[in-house]
């Protein structure tokens, strides 16, 4: 919308999440978003959910999706913390793998094991928050890989 209508060449998007930014190291964030950026942070999804949560949209499926924590597969589909938490949402994640599936791609999801990608932290301004996740991610990621390379997984 904005790019259509500004005759400015502007990434409006990140100028205002660099002014929320600003605007959390003032002190001057919203109240309202603390509580989702510390859940994003200590139960790894912004909606204060256990994340052992992420994984009951797969019931609704009639096959079996392999867990990237144990098994290995070609494709890592990261479901996201809305789709596999939100049930107006699921539906994605849902019909996603139903996708992959017909189309013969062979794919693992982490599960209760994802961690939140970290847009909620880094959209309200929360950088700390984004940071936070973002290491636990390159941390996780690293894991996997060290994991891979020895055999285990």
């Amino acid at each position: 919308a904005c790019s259509e209508a500004c005759a400015y060449d502007m990434d409006n998007a990140t100028i205002y999440e660099a002014l929320r930014a600003e605007l959390i190291d003032a002190g001057c964030g919203l109240e309202a978003h603390i509580p989702m950026n510390q859940a994003m942070v200590e139960l790894l999804n912004p909606y204060q959910r256990d994340n052992k949560e992420k994984s009951n949209w797969i019931e609704k499926l009639d096959f079996k999706v392999k867990n990237a924590y144990s098994e290995k597969a070609d494709v890592l589909y990261f479901v996201g913390c809305t789709a596999a938490l939100t049930p107006e949402i699921q539906p994605v994640a849902i019909n996603t793998a139903k996708v992959l599936r017909k189309l013969g791609v062979d794919f693992s999801i982490f599960g209760e094991h994802e961690v939140c990608c970290g847009s909620v932290g880094k959209r309200t301004g929360d950088m700390k928050a984004f940071n936070s996740v973002a290491v636990k991610n390159y941390e996780f990621n690293s894991f996997l890989s060290a994991i891979d390379e020895i055999g285990i997984l």
